[in-house]
């Protein structure tokens, strides 16, 4: 890409420096879309090692429906449409993996039911000496959208779009080892 620059890595460092505490000997950044650019962001920073965390696809769609209120273009948009979206994303990640370098994929509903042993695998992908966040993580933060996609299936409004996810997208959300028939 004609991005791939000096240029490029200056203005990313600017923007993301001001986030960050130099004199740390990790820095992170960790917006969403950066799912899709890895590769691009490899080719900026070629020391740098990815982690992506996958989330259920029904957790997503529901929080996206749910959180999209401020966006209407997001609360409007099908579940269908959100898992769909899902997937598009997470296969480009998973094409791109095959050029990272330093990739590790790991799922969210695993970090939250074994954080301090997840942060561990992180720290050692980063070569760092492993050590516990100490902090309370919550277990059950997916069960409220996984009990949005239960009700909407039933709604009159929504079912049939939920049922055409679950027959069309089943087999492609499976290979990331989650399933739509929750």
């Amino acid at each position: 890409s004609a991005l791939v620059s000096d240029a490029s890595r200056t203005r990313l460092l600017e923007q993301w420096g001001k986030y960050w505490d130099a004199s740390r000997p990790v820095l992170l950044e960790k917006s969403p879309p950066n799912l899709i650019r890895s590769r691009f962001l490899q080719a900026l920073f070629s020391d740098s090692r990815m982690v992506m965390i996958l989330r259920h696809p029904i957790a997503v769609a529901a929080a996206t429906r749910r959180f999209g209120r401020k966006r209407r273009t997001w609360r409007r948009m099908s579940y269908s449409s959100l898992i769909e979206h899902w997937l598009h994303c997470h296969e480009l990640m998973l094409e791109d993996a095959a050029s990272i370098d330093h990739m590790l994929v790991m799922r969210y509903e695993e970090f939250v039911s074994s954080p301090d042993e997840r942060l561990a695998d992180v720290y050692r992908f980063l070569e760092l000496e492993p050590r516990p966040s100490g902090l309370h993580v919550r277990t059950d933060i997916n069960d409220s959208y996984f009990r949005r996609w239960s009700l909407a299936r039933h709604n009159p409004g929504t079912g049939s779009d939920i049922e055409k996810a679950m027959e069309t997208l089943e087999e492609r959300v499976r290979r990331f080892g989650y399933s739509l028939r929750k």
